[in-house]
């Protein structure tokens, strides 16, 4: 029985009584009679309510009022290790180094090479090699059991010093290369080039009056920048000059140092090794 049941049936008590005190006996057993009419009346109407399971209730409470978890923290673990070994992209293979190596220090027989309008195209080795009168430094590009790669664009500059290892003069920054024309040198494999490092003046009897170190110069001009072949005069007290050999302003080897000689009345290169 619900609770507006119980209140139907006092509301009904009440008006008996009440009934009673002004109408007297008679009037009291009437309101009496209606009051227990209506309340077989809510007895036959009225329907029991069944409990309703706690896990329903619940799912209807979770139902009509959902929560909602914030940042929900979900573990996903994926499987890569197939796909990856199957799509990994070698590393690319590495550029081969060049190999440079000093070949031969020597003296050599050059002529000046003349261009077709008359200029200067530097020097070039001669067939007659009975009086050599310069000094060169000859370098290779080696092979070996690796690849190994070309090089090109190869600044030679010497720096003259005296016995002491002072410092002569300025040096020169682009020495001139044999048979190379007034270019720079480009070393393909196994390919040799020498660079100039002095040229020898003689007298008619053959004797050393003097040397120089021919260098490329650039001259500006109406029409650009032409190049040039001047001398670079060498001081007496020259002992030795050290060659620097350069790409893009990088050394392609550590530095050497040569030094001349006098072996049978004739003038020699060779190189100064570490320990002298």
């Amino acid at each position: 029985m619900s609770r507006s049941d119980f209140w139907s049936i006092a509301a009904t008590l009440i008006i008996t009584g009440a009934a009673y005190f002004v109408g007297g006996r008679i009037s009291a057993y009437v309101c009496m009679g209606f009051g227990v009419l209506i309340a077989l009346y809510l007895l036959a109407t009225h329907k029991k309510t069944e409990p309703v399971p706690a896990t329903a209730s619940a799912k209807a409470q979770a139902t009509a009022n959902p929560q909602l978890t914030a940042n929900p923290v979900q573990s996903v673990v994926l499987n890569l290790s197939d796909k990856q070994e199957k799509h990994l992209v070698p590393p690319p293979k590495p550029k081969p180094q060049h190999n440079l190596w000093l070949h031969s220090c020597k003296m050599l027989q050059i002529e000046d090479s003349i261009g077709p309008h008359g200029e200067m195209g530097g020097f070039h080795s001669s067939d007659d090699q009975s009086k050599p009168n310069a000094a060169v430094v000859c370098i290779k590009n080696k092979s070996k059991e690796d690849e190994v790669g070309d090089l090109y664009d190869v600044r030679a500059a010497l720096v003259f010093r005296d016995g002491n290892g002072k410092e002569i003069g300025n040096g020169i920054p682009r020495a001139l290369w044999v048979n190379n024309r007034l270019g720079n040198a480009s070393f393909d494999l196994e390919e040799t080039k020498c660079v100039i490092v002095a040229v020898m003046q003689h007298d008619a009897k053959g004797g050393i009056v003097g040397a120089t170190a021919p260098y490329i110069r650039e001259l500006p001009t109406n029409f650009g920048v032409s190049l040039i072949v001047e001398p670079y005069e060498l001081d007496e007290n020259l002992s030795t000059v050290e060659l620097f050999l350069l790409s893009k302003n990088s050394r392609v080897m550590e530095p050497m140092m040569f030094e001349f000689f006098n072996e049978n009345n004739k003038l020699e290169i060779r190189l100064v090794s570490d320990n002298e």
